[in-house]
């Protein structure tokens, strides 16, 4: 059985600019499309010098440092951001009928996070294990990619019985 739900409360931020590795307390990842987890936290890396660090125990805002001979910027997206758990034996292939990443297998694809889309819906894909798959997505799309899933499941249920 394939269960599906939201994980929240969660505080997402952006970190962008030239020294941020080297100066912020998190560890972060190196390479892009990393996923890197640390407890409550998941930090991955999304292009050069970009990351984003979910947090599923909000703390508040995360202040960059004020030396200005490197800056880099902090932005709170908390609130444009859902993060959701698809979990079960089916999980990847549900997302595999909507995803060009191939996740049905989903071994070797823990630590990874792919921005890409699920049937034209922009999300970040995080395969945690074979049987769990993190999907985070703008909030303005949430509602219908919710939808979507939920629909997959209940066809995936529906031809299971029927065979």
């Amino acid at each position: 059985m394939t269960a599906f739900s939201e994980i929240a409360p969660l505080s997402v931020h952006r970190l962008l600019g030239p020294g941020v590795m080297d100066r912020t307390e998190t560890k972060l990842p190196s390479r892009i499309s990393e996923a890197v987890q640390d407890g409550t936290r998941t930090m991955m890396m999304l292009g050069p010098e970009e990351w984003l660090v979910l947090d599923r125990e909000p703390k508040g805002p995360m202040d960059p440092p004020t030396d200005f001979e490197q800056p880099f910027v902090v932005f709170d997206e908390s609130d444009a951001w859902r993060l959701f758990r698809l979990q079960g034996e089916g999980a990847g292939d549900i997302v595999a009928q909507f995803c060009p990443i191939d996740v049905g297998a989903a071994a070797g694809l823990e630590g990874i996070a792919c921005a890409t889309h699920l049937a034209r819906h922009p999300a970040i894909v995080m395969p945690r294990s074979a049987g769990e798959i993190a999907i985070l997505a703008p909030r303005s799309y949430a509602a219908s990619l919710v939808a979507l899933i939920r629909d997959a499941i209940t066809r995936s249920v529906l031809s299971g019985c029927s065979g």
